[in-house]
């Protein structure tokens, strides 16, 4: 607003001075020609000085932005989309008995029907279920052994393919695997962030608790390394995963970056099949990194609008 408002005066004000000055007038008093001919390099110097500044602060806001948008988070993000293919069914109590296990069977039979279309589609690299890396959920924890009271932390609830879809790298211990952990079982992977939040330097024997759930202690089998799950702006915070996934868990499909266009219609069409009565929606992992800065592009936007003006005038350097 101040920007646009110095901007207005600094053209206006001299096309209001010059059309209230007769040109008569100004030929007989040339005394108040050399007071406004001052005036006016005042106001043509601000100009220039207006410009730089906003020629200056659109390249920065311009070059943060493109760095943000193109840093390397830590994560794979490219060719990543979410779809939520399932949704619970309800319970016993909305439908007789029959129906509720002529649903829940016919629903586990899609499920795994979904699975293995997936795991054999040549469009499609990896894919597992959990929550984006960008939308975990907050708990209360602790550590077993430590004297601090519980904290508001993050978590991610994820299946044993999630650090394959996102690339996660492993710093100590292991990922989830099928072959060795159940799902809901009371394990947990954290970052090196929770590392060093809480003090942990072996991850053997160590154990998280937290007061949502209140329903066991989870032992620590793995650390990844840090990841940006949220604005670069804030450092990156503790995160624990824990593999727990429901029906109604969305898939994160990792497409071949070559035939992501055939990947996206051949799960459109897949989703149709076990839902044709429902409505294919699905969100891009890179779309989702993209509106953390939609501030930043706006502010971009509008340096631009205002730079715009001076360019076309020719009023710059």
């Amino acid at each position: 607003a101040i920007v646009a408002l110095i901007s207005f005066i600094a053209v206006i004000y001299p096309l209001v001075i010059i059309l209230r000055v007769p040109v008569l007038s100004t030929l007989k008093k040339q005394v108040f020609a050399h007071k406004y001919l001052i005036s006016q390099k005042v106001i043509i110097t601000f100009q220039y000085v207006l410009a730089i500044v906003l020629l200056i602060s659109t390249i920065i806001v311009s070059r943060q932005l493109s760095m943000m948008l193109n840093k390397d988070l830590g994560f794979t993000s490219n060719s990543v989309v979410s779809v939520k293919f399932f949704t619970r069914i309800r319970s016993p109590r909305n439908l007789s008995m029959d129906e509720y296990l002529k649903k829940d069977s016919l629903q586990k039979s899609n499920i795994q029907y979904v699975n293995q279309e997936l795991a054999s589609s040549p469009f499609i690299e990896t894919f597992s279920l959990g929550d984006s890396p960008l939308k975990p959920y907050s708990m209360g924890s602790k550590i077993e052994n430590g004297t601090e009271d519980y904290t508001v932390q993050n978590w991610l609830s994820v299946s044993p393919g999630y650090a394959d879809v996102f690339g996660l790298k492993l710093m100590k211990g292991r990922f989830f695997n099928s072959d060795m952990d159940k799902n809901g079982e009371y394990k947990v992977v954290v970052n090196e962030a929770a590392l060093k939040y809480w003090n942990i330097r072996q991850i053997d024997g160590e154990y998280i608790l937290n007061s949502s759930w209140n329903d066991g202690k989870y032992k620590i089998i793995g650390v990844v390394r840090d990841f940006n799950y949220a604005h670069l702006s804030s450092s990156t915070q503790p995160m624990v995963m824990n593999n727990l996934t429901f029906v109604e868990s969305e898939y994160l499909i990792r497409f071949n970056k070559a035939r992501v266009k055939e990947g996206l219609n051949f799960v459109r069409s897949l989703y149709n099949k076990v839902n044709p009565d429902q409505t294919f929606t699905y969100q891009f992992i890179d779309d989702e990194i993209s509106a953390l800065y939609l501030k930043e592009k706006q502010l971009s936007r509008v340096y631009i609008l205002f730079k715009g003006p001076y360019l076309i005038s020719g009023n710059i350097p």
